[in-house]
This record gives structure tokens, sequence and C-alpha cells, in this order.
């Protein structure tokens, strides 16, 4: 699991659970909580409870051998398990609430999650300084994310990106799939374009839009900015295309800026060869080599 979704899983039982299981997982051979509990410098009484605990999950799933120690038979479902005990995490709760717009203040998430009022402004204290990350802020009556609409869409992709093997709730689902394939594979045929996209990075940027867009939020790109995605290769297509990609709200919603937001995200996500800018990406981005970085770390860092 990496370092973001740790960070995100405030609860310090539920990071151990979550080591735990991964302990038991990475060891060739069964392991005693004896030997756990030295590594992870905690009782082995605690560790029995968190045995039991996720053992109210799935009973099944971590085999003791009695004179021997644990073991985890049902490899298979282990993406399953740490998906049931990370989605325990109050925060994890919390901000796939705030993206469905769903707002409650401190005390009536606390009320909701069954935990103290002063445990869960800690929580949020720290989920303030990942988000200061982001230039981002938040307020505690609602519990909401505040900012630039660029900065929140790149916070909620980052978070559902970096959970993906946790949270299945939050992936791109088929149809989307679908619609982008259909409309990938156009844009291809008719750009002539010989080049390679990060696709389940646009899927999820895809879905975070959608979203958005139907929830009313919209960005805001300055006319220097849009003029340079003007010149571009693809920024035709994009707005040809705009309309089947963003499937929540009318064509006449889809604004001008969101296409060059649309367009500056394949540029993102485009696989440059080494060198940056060979013919292709020239016919790409005609303003790219050096203004390249200067532009994508200028928008998608400092809006």
């Amino acid at each position: 699991m990496n370092q973001f979704c740790l960070n995100i899983i405030a609860d310090k039982k539920i990071r151990r659970q979550l080591h735990l299981v991964e302990r038991i997982y990475a060891s060739q051979y069964p392991i005693s909580l004896e030997e756990i509990a030295n590594e992870f410098d905690i009782s082995v009484r605690t560790l029995e409870r968190d045995i039991l605990e996720i053992g109210t999950i799935d009973k099944d799933f971590i085999i003791q051998h009695r004179s021997v120690g644990y073991e985890i038979e049902s490899y298979s479902l282990i993406d399953d398990l740490l998906s049931e005990i990370s989605e325990q995490s109050p925060l994890f709760i919390i901000i796939q609430n705030i993206f469905e717009e769903i707002f409650l203040d401190v005390n009536e998430w606390a009320d909701e999650l069954f935990i103290s009022s002063s445990a869960l402004t800690r929580y949020l204290n720290g989920f303030k300084k990942i988000l200061k990350d982001f230039d981002l802020t938040l307020s505690y009556y609602p519990v909401k994310i505040e900012g630039s609409e660029v900065n929140i869409r790149y916070f909620f992709f980052y978070f559902f990106y970096s959970t993906n093997d946790i949270s299945e709730k939050y992936r791109p689902g088929q149809e989307l799939f679908d619609i982008f394939e259909k409309n990938y594979n156009y844009f291809i045929e008719n750009t002539h374009i010989e080049g390679y996209i990060q696709h389940r990075s646009l899927l999820y940027w895809i879905m975070v839009m959608n979203k958005r867009l139907e929830q009313g939020h919209h960005v805001v790109i300055s006319e220097e900015i849009k003029e340079k995605q003007r010149q571009s290769l693809t920024y035709e297509y994009i707005a040809k295309l705009a309309h089947e990609i963003i499937t929540t709200v009318r064509l006449s919603n889809i604004t001008e800026d969101e296409v060059a937001f649309m367009d500056m995200l394949l540029l993102d996500n485009y696989i440059y060869k080494e060198g940056v800018a060979g013919p292709i990406e020239e016919r790409l981005y005609p303003f790219l080599t050096k203004e390249l970085h200067a532009l994508v770390n200028e928008f998608f860092c400092r809006c």
C-alpha cells in the first residue's frame, strides 16, 4: 500500500491491521504473533484482538497453525480484505461522501462514525495537512474541501487513482471504458498520431470530471492558456468528442474552458519519447519543447 493511502488512513488500529495482513501475506512460512509483535513493537494480546476483528470480515482468511503460526490461505481474496479493512477508516468514508456532495459537520460525522468529536477532529487536522499539498483547505462546519476547481479535481483524481487497489466502488466502470476506447480509436484514426497515452489515468480523470460537472462545478482557465491549447493538433478533435466523453451534462454546459482542460489532460497523459519533443510531439503541440514543463507545472500545480 502506498504512503498516500496510509496517510489518509489516520486510525492507528486500521493501519496496524493492514500491516498485520500484509506481513502475514509476505511471509513464506506460517509466522507467529510473537515474531510480528517484536517487529511491530506491540503486544501479542493487541495482535490477537486484531486477528479476531479481521476474522469478522472473513473467518477463513487467516488460518492458524496452533504450534507454528499464522498464514493466509485465500490469496486471491487479499485485495478484498484490504479493501474491507481500509474502508473502515473515517477519512475514507468522509472523502467519498464529500465527493458525492454529502456534507455533515464534525459532530454529525462523529455520531455517524461512532467516534468522539475530539478523535475525529484530530483525524481531520491530519487530513488538512494533506490537503495543503494540493493547495486546498478544509472547513469543519460542514466538513468540506475548498479551493480552486482544478485543485479539487486533482485531489479527487489522485485519491481515487491512488486507492485503486483498495476501493472498488470508485473505479471507472466498463461503460466508461467503452466510451473512452471508442473515442480514443476515433482520435488515433483521424489524427494519424502514432503514440500512447496513460489510459488508466485518463479514465480516472474522466470519471472525476463527469461527477464534478454533473454537480455544477466548472474550471476557469486563462485566455492565454486557452489560446495555446487551440494551437495543438488535438484540440479540434477533443472539442468534437467532448460531448461523448462528458456524459453527465448537456453539450451547452461543456464550456471552452472544459475543452481546454481536457486537451491539457491529454498533454499531461501522453507518453513522450526520450527528449520530449520528437516529430510527433512537435505536431501535437507546436509550443512544446522548453515551454512544456513550465506550462504543465504551472497549470496543475498552481491553479
